[in-house]
């Protein structure tokens, strides 16, 4: 168990969560979707924590996984275990959902994860909005994540920024190098 802590490079005051994540399921760490790395001396889930999530819905998305579900389907699923994980903590959770390919948009924002309840979740996911379409700009998707992360960030609130993708860049940035200082 591990949760690695940094600090934005252009803002040492505002503290971020980087979560490294992948499934349980797997028997291949490498083929993991999900998994959530805590530190043993920290809380399950800590207080106040604005998860801001950025998810892939390239076309790519559409591909299957040897399960038979799609991408998007696992990412669905993943979304959905993670509210229902975090809504049995204590602690005053938020959810932002982005989506991209080619272009960026919000699904929802700074949303009480109390609210998350499964039949929201179908209302605000099986209307379309991680239908996989278009290609993936992963530059574009960072640069959006960077300003949502610094728009829900305050003094009391931890932010864990959670970057879902198949990671084939198709257009914009594709260097490695230069996507890296993109990261918030």
């Amino acid at each position: 168990h591990e949760r690695t802590k940094y600090f934005h490079q252009d803002s040492p005051e505002k503290q971020h969560e980087r979560l490294i994540l992948a499934g349980e399921e797997a028997d291949n760490p490498a083929e993991h979707l999900l998994q959530i790395r805590i530190g043993e001396d920290m809380p399950a889930a800590p207080e106040n924590v604005e998860w801001v999530l950025m998810v892939d819905r390239s076309g790519s998305m559409a591909d299957r996984c040897r399960d038979g579900k799609t991408k998007a389907e696992q990412v669905q699923h993943t979304i959905r275990n993670m509210c229902a994980f975090l809504n049995g903590d204590p602690g005053e959770h938020r959810m932002t959902l982005c989506t991209f390919d080619e272009r960026t948009e919000t699904v929802f924002k700074s949303k009480p994860l109390r609210e998350l309840t499964e039949t929201a979740l179908t209302a605000l996911l099986c209307g379309g909005a991680l239908s996989p379409r278009g290609v993936t700009d992963i530059g574009k998707a960072l640069d959006t994540s960077g300003l949502v992360v610094d728009e829900v960030c305050d003094a009391h609130t931890r932010v864990a920024h959670v970057f879902l993708t198949d990671g084939h860049v198709t257009p914009g940035v594709a260097r490695h190098d230069l996507l890296r200082e993109k990261v918030p």
